[in-house]
């Protein structure tokens, strides 16, 4: 095999089973949190933006750079000249695409989707993603994290992937072997709530 072909479902089935293991090994005391955080913060990511790419993918881009895609391809379509490609592409950030999901799951009366982000989600998800970029650049010599800190975090992931994947505007018609993929993520996420909830019943510092 010469290469590796990914897609967001991918992304997000990967990195929920992630999360499942690493919160399993958090519960048995063979791992630290970081990797729970991290592979939690990239599913609620993947399902956020699986839930916004509805059409062509351009609604999970920052603005910057999905106008300058607009732009390239309105030339291609007008222009006879020969074309120059498209430009490179970023993904929006972590809690503009949340933002964006409320916005889109408004405008599509998606019940499923705005009674599970209310509340403190916001706070959570942002606290989330401030956990996962202070694991990954990681800045100083020690890091106290409260257990009951990381366990909310990654609930709140959890409670997102759940409720995005659920909901009827979900692309799972994306997916070659959608009841298969549907069944994994959903057992997947079963497991990583016996385990935060294992997790939950003795608060302590990791």
């Amino acid at each position: 095999m010469s290469h590796y072909e990914l897609s967001r479902l991918d992304d997000l089935i990967d990195s929920t089973a992630h999360a499942a293991e690493q919160a399993h090994c958090l519960e048995t005391g063979t791992c630290s949190p970081k990797w729970l955080v991290v592979a939690a913060h990239s599913a609620a990511q993947a399902a956020m933006t699986c839930y916004l790419h509805q059409g062509n993918g351009l609604a999970a881009l920052r603005k910057e750079d999905r106008e300058e895609w607009q732009k390239a391809h309105e030339i291609q379509q007008t222009e006879s000249t020969p074309f120059q490609g498209y430009p490179d592409v970023r993904l929006n950030y972590f809690m503009k695409l949340y933002a964006d999901v409320k916005a889109t799951a408004l405008t599509k009366r998606d019940g499923c989707v705005t009674s599970s982000l209310c509340g403190d989600m916001e706070d959570r998800l942002h606290e989330l993603n401030q956990l996962r970029n202070s694991l990954i650049h990681f800045q100083t010599g020690r890091l106290l994290i409260l257990k009951q800190h990381v366990v909310s975090v990654a609930q709140a992931a959890s409670k997102t992937v759940k409720a995005l994947s659920e909901s009827q505007f979900f692309p799972w018609w994306r997916s070659d072997e959608a009841d298969h993929s549907r069944s994994q993520l959903e057992r997947d996420l079963r497991a990583l709530d016996r385990s935060l909830c294992s997790l939950n019943s003795t608060p302590q510092n990791v």
